[in-house]
């Protein structure tokens, strides 16, 4: 996911849409990085097995931004796609946040509850854009 965002941001329109895809690389690069740190510090050394489902949804949303001319059409395409991706992420955080409150690893927890609220707002950011982008055509 983090090679493949880049690529997206050259194809939209609306440059308040590119800085919100350089912002969800930065969170997910973050965020990637410390889900692969508390995975293994439980014993579960693959990080990448986790993240197939989500990967199949960025590969879709790859498809069919490339297939599509940039336009209004094509970000509006991108920002749902991002939403559902985002939508993903959570659940993943939410299912991380009942292992680390089940073992009572209370920083853990924390530490992916912000997480969560990160995506959440993100997720808000998304649908605000998007708002925007529909009433202003």
């Amino acid at each position: 996911m983090i090679e493949v965002l880049p690529s997206l941001w050259a194809k939209t329109q609306s440059p308040e849409l590119a800085v919100l895809l350089r912002q969800f690389l930065r969170e997910s690069h973050a965020h990637v990085l410390l889900l692969g740190e508390m995975q293994r510090a439980l014993g579960s050394p693959d990080v990448k097995i986790h993240w197939e489902g989500l990967m199949a949804s960025v590969d879709q949303l790859v498809s069919q931004i490339s297939e599509s001319e940039s336009n209004n059409a094509s970000d509006l395409t991108l920002v749902g796609g991002l939403i559902r991706i985002k939508g993903l992420k959570i659940a993943g955080y939410s299912v991380a946040r009942s292992l680390a409150e089940n073992l009572q690893i209370s920083h853990t927890m924390t530490i992916i509850i912000k997480m969560i609220l990160t995506e959440m707002e993100g997720e808000l950011e998304l649908f605000r854009v998007a708002s925007d982008m529909v009433h202003n055509q």
